[in-house]
């Protein structure tokens, strides 16, 4: 976005735009949805942290538009962007979470049985690998 200006067509510059909007919402409502998941009993604190330091990082990031302009703006987005997926890597769940208690659904299952006539999903929690899920058929 830091290349838009008076010679890209309309039609491109807002679709750009709105391409940028739904991945920056998307990212909002990931930091969201990970919060209940720290810890029970202090979601609310981590919440409105989360809350506080997005009021801070739009103040930066606004202080830089204002100062710098729209180039160095967008840049300083996408900077904080990929710094912010390198770090990701590194995240582990919190010990004392309640993560597995969000799993406990009938379709979901360690038994490779159906469930319903429709078939379940089959969690493999392998040491060896990520999770995966494939469908018994029923």
């Amino acid at each position: 976005m830091s290349t838009v200006g008076a010679a890209w067509p309309v039609a491109a510059a807002v679709a750009l735009s709105l391409g940028c909007s739904l991945f920056g919402q998307a990212g909002n409502g990931a930091v969201y949805a990970i919060v209940p998941l720290v810890k029970k009993r202090v979601s609310g604190q981590v919440a409105g942290m989360a809350g506080a330091y997005g009021n801070v990082g739009a103040l930066v990031f606004l202080s830089v538009l204002a100062v710098w302009g729209e180039t160095p703006f967008f840049l300083l987005i996408a900077g904080a962007s990929a710094v912010a997926l390198v770090a990701s890597r590194w995240l582990v769940e919190p010990a004392g979470s309640f993560a597995a208690e969000l799993l406990v659904d009938d379709a979901v299952t360690d038994d490779p049985a159906p469930v319903a006539a429709g078939g379940a999903v089959r969690v493999d929690r392998s040491p060896a690998g990520p999770a995966a899920l494939e469908v018994a058929a029923g």
